[in-house]
């Protein structure tokens, strides 16, 4: 498996870095990894916007199986793949997607999908990616998308932690949010 994670030189994520890699291989020791350096990038969307052209980099190493696991997540404790026919895994919350954690079985469909997120990420103005996100999967899922059809499997409660999710679940991997930061440049913009 290959996992893959990419930073920004500032917003605090290349302090992040050797703690992350510290965790993948604590807990995932068999598996390869990719971290790609962004660069200074001003904007936080533009950064956010970059996460799908990362991802497909990692599909194009060939791996059978990859995983995009945010810098700011830490691998808590092992996990495989699900079992089953699906094409890219995700955890839902509530009636959003959560892409700080994804599984991707490496495939020309998968592959595909990942291209036109990236294309449709490039072109939106849209601040949240996860949004990005949620409209190419769903004109990729829905039943006209015929034999292209990408198969999902969403990862059950307790497979991934986020702020505001439980947090007495055993998880295998743990998404912190820097939430203090974005406090600060609210508090900072008057809101």
């Amino acid at each position: 498996m290959l996992i893959v994670t990419a930073y920004t030189d500032n917003g605090g994520y290349a302090e992040l870095v050797d703690a992350w890699i510290d965790s993948v291989r604590k807990r995932l020791p068999d598996s390869h990894f990719l971290v790609l350096r962004l660069g200074e990038i001003e904007k936080w969307k533009t950064a956010a916007h970059l996460k799908p052209w990362a991802i497909l980099h990692g599909l194009q190493t060939g791996f059978p199986r990859v995983a995009w696991i945010d810098i700011d997540a830490e691998v808590v404790r092992t996990f495989e793949f699900p079992d089953g026919e699906w094409d890219l895994a995700f955890r839902q919350y509530r009636e959003h997607s959560m892409t700080g954690t994804l599984l991707l079985k490496n495939s020309p469909k998968v592959r595909s999908f990942v291209a036109d997120w990236a294309r449709a990420s490039e072109l939106s103005e849209e601040v949240r990616n996860q949004l990005v996100f949620e409209k190419t999967l769903r004109d990729w899922t829905s039943p006209e998308a015929g034999r292209h059809r990408l198969e999902v499997h969403l990862l059950p409660p307790g497979m991934t932690f986020v702020s505001f999710d439980d947090r007495d679940a055993e998880v295998p991997w743990e998404e912190r949010f820097v939430i203090h930061r974005l406090q600060g440049k609210l508090a900072r913009r008057g809101r």
